[in-house]
C-alpha cells in the first residue's frame, strides 16, 4: 500500500459525523470523498461518482463469492472501500466500514488521514463546526482479510 498515490477526491461536510468513500482511478492512485449524502451510495452521488444499484446486498454476495467491482462510470475509477469520517472529542477519526462497499485498511486510513485535516483546516469547517484537532485516529479494530474488496487483497 506504500506504492499507493493518496490524493483527496472531494470533502462536502455538514457535521461531526459523515461517510467516507475510497475510488481506485487505477491500480496505483486512490481518492478519498468525504460526504454527507444519505447513506455510502448517496455520499458517491453527493459526488458524482456512479454507486453500485444494488448496494450492500450485492457487495455482500459478491464478497463470499470472489466477485466485487463498483465501477464510477463517470470518473473511470471504481468504489473499493467506505466508513464513517468522525470529528470527535478533539479527534479526526476514520473508522466502520461500508455495508455496500466494505471497509479499507488501517494503513491506507492513516495516509487518508494526513491529508484530511490539513484539507479540513483550509476549507474552514474545523472553525465553522467549531472544532479544534489534537490528534487524528484510524479503525483500531482488525478486519480479516477476506472481508475487502479484492483491490485491497491485490496490491
Amino acid at each position: 500500500m506504500k506504492n499507493l498515490e493518496y490524493k483527496i477526491g472531494g470533502v462536502q461536510i455538514d457535521s461531526t459525523f459523515n461517510n467516507f468513500i475510497v475510488e481506485a482511478a487505477d491500480e496505483k492512485t486512490v481518492s478519498i470523498y468525504v460526504g454527507f449524502g444519505p447513506g455510502h451510495a448517496g455520499a458517491a452521488q453527493q459526488f458524482g461518482l456512479n454507486p453500485h444499484p444494488y448496494g450492500g446486498y450485492v457487495y455482500m454476495k459478491s464478497i463470499r463469492e470472489g466477485e466485487c467491482e463498483y465501477f464510477s462510470e463517470d470518473k473511470g475509477g471504481r468504489i473499493v472501500g467506505g466508513g464513517r469520517c468522525s470529528l470527535y472529542d478533539g479527534k479526526l477519526i476514520l473508522d466502520r466500514q461500508s455495508g455496500d462497499y466494505g471497509p479499507i485498511p488501517r494503513e491506507a486510513a492513516e495516509r487518508f488521514l494526513e491529508l484530511l485535516l490539513p484539507e479540513l483546516q483550509n476549507q474552514g469547517v474545523l472553525k465553522k463546526l467549531g472544532i479544534k484537532i489534537r490528534e487524528t485516529m484510524a479503525d483500531p479494530v482488525e478486519i480479516p482479510l477476506d472481508k475487502y474488496n479484492p483491490f485491497w487483497r491485490q496490491i
